[in-house]
């Protein structure tokens, strides 16, 4: 796989675990991320 299939997947499934995305398909988390 591409590295970025990998890591969208990773994004989409964590998403979808935690029931939280931003407009990019990205956990938002309470705190933004620093990075």
């Amino acid at each position: 796989m591409e590295p970025m299939e990998v890591l969208r997947s990773a994004s989409s499934y964590t998403a979808e675990a935690y029931g939280t995305s931003d407009r990019y398909g990205t956990v938002t988390p309470a705190k933004p991320p620093t990075w």
